[in-house]
């Protein structure tokens, strides 16, 4: 952390976005909030960072687009591990009921069955690599409040593909016009065991 009064290098305030974000709530902290804080970090004073509120705003962005993608692959990899007890569930269930089960098979043939997959992260890991997903994926537009997304696909940092896009939008909330700050992950199950 510097205590100087010189203006931060660009990485300097990568890595103070991150530390900031990372310590919030992303739902209750605003971007004047961020950059506030950073200017205490730093030792500048109120508004030092003012004639940098642009780089802020996409360092923030990209941070909380970062951060989204890391709570995305969390919620892919325990669903993985979801469905794996899931399956050993239904084995030892199996076991339990194995005279039964048994008996079934055989009356449908030679017992021999394909294990079905049912984890959707499993079933799609196989199905494309991330050079055809980017090759073949298209932009979608999305209306939100008075504004039309594009959407496009992206590869994340966490390896994962996708489609991301952020922006600013005003929404009238009973009749108060009100600007938020809206950023969309969509990322595809799976995509992250692509080659």
């Amino acid at each position: 952390m510097a205590t100087a009064a010189r203006l931060p290098s660009n990485e300097d305030l990568t890595a103070e976005v991150s530390k900031v974000l990372r310590g919030s709530d992303l739902e209750e902290t605003s971007l004047k909030e961020v950059r506030a804080e950073l200017e205490r970090r730093f030792g500048l004073k109120p508004g030092g960072l003012d004639a940098r509120k642009d780089l802020c705003k996409q360092l923030v962005a990209a941070e909380i687009a970062k951060i989204q993608e890391e709570q995305a692959a969390q919620e892919e990899e325990g669903a993985g591990q979801a469905a794996k007890e899931s399956e050993a569930n239904k084995k030892n269930s199996r076991v339990s009921t194995g005279g039964q089960k048994r008996a079934r098979e055989s009356e449908e043939g030679d017992g021999k069955k394909e294990k079905k997959v049912s984890n959707r992260a499993a079933e799609q890991a196989l199905c494309m690599t991330k050079a055809d997903f980017m090759r073949s994926a298209k932009s979608f537009k999305i209306e939100i409040g008075d504004r039309q997304l594009t959407v496009p696909p992206k590869e994340f940092s966490t390896g994962s593909c996708g489609f991301f896009s952020n922006g600013k939008v005003t929404m009238n909330v009973g009749s108060v016009p009100l600007t938020v700050q809206c950023s969309l992950n969509c990322t595809v199950i799976g995509s992250k065991q692509w080659k």
